[in-house]
């Protein structure tokens, strides 16, 4: 055990009070990835190696975030901190996201994070009008989709997963009938008075009909 822990251990702080923050899972994913140890990581959230362990019995997602990291540091490609932001990175982005893909998918294709991805978006004007740009293509390539399909273009189209994927994607909705009682009132009411006002018209109309023959 590190004099660090040992501190940690004394202070009472993992035993007295649970520090677990759900924000230490994108850490652990990042740390891993980075090839950093498990100690290290350990250090980072304020806790000893045995707290983590206990954190990853009592909190599943942040031991997936483990082995999710654990598993990108074993990648022989480019790595996630090697990648540095240059100037074809706007129009890698356009590209992958006019395949219909998400912005955490494309991120995942460029080898960064989400938070990497949103970092680069506040720091690098041209690269957050590309993702805008990019959003607006991969709607395009979504909508043409489901067209495609109610063509019958697509063999086995799912309408139904579609509709779910707009939903969640774009946040499209269904158009609604009316259905409370309240609602039926009150467009029954406007209707009502519109047919009087209409019938008040007409009568007006016979009114002055009538004076203009008794004139002549």
């Amino acid at each position: 055990m590190s004099s660090k822990e040992s501190k940690l251990k004394k202070s009472g702080d993992l035993i007295k009070k649970d520090s677990y923050k759900p924000e230490f899972c994108v850490d652990a994913i990042e740390f891993l990835a980075k090839k950093k140890t498990l100690t290290e990581l350990a250090a980072h959230c304020g806790i000893t190696t045995q707290g983590m362990d206990k954190w990853r019995t009592k909190y599943p997602e942040f031991d997936d975030a483990i082995e999710r990291g654990k598993k990108l540091s074993t990648i022989s490609t480019r790595s996630l901190s090697t990648l540095k932001y240059n100037d074809g990175i706007p129009a890698k982005v356009v590209e992958l996201l006019s395949q219909g893909l998400s912005r955490k998918a494309a991120a995942a294709k460029l080898g960064i994070t989400s938070r990497t991805f949103m970092a680069w978006r506040h720091k690098h004007p041209e690269f957050n009008e590309a993702v805008e740009h990019g959003d607006a293509l991969s709607q395009l390539y979504w909508e043409e989709a489901g067209m495609d399909g109610m063509k019958g273009k697509i063999d086995k189209f799912n309408s139904q997963v579609w509709t779910t994927s707009m939903k969640a994607r774009f946040g499209y909705t269904e158009k609604q009938e009316i259905t409370t009682q309240q609602e039926i009132n009150s467009k029954l009411q406007v209707e009502f008075v519109n047919t009087v006002d209409t019938a008040k018209d007409v009568t007006l109309d016979v009114i002055n009909d009538d004076e203009d023959l008794i004139i002549k």
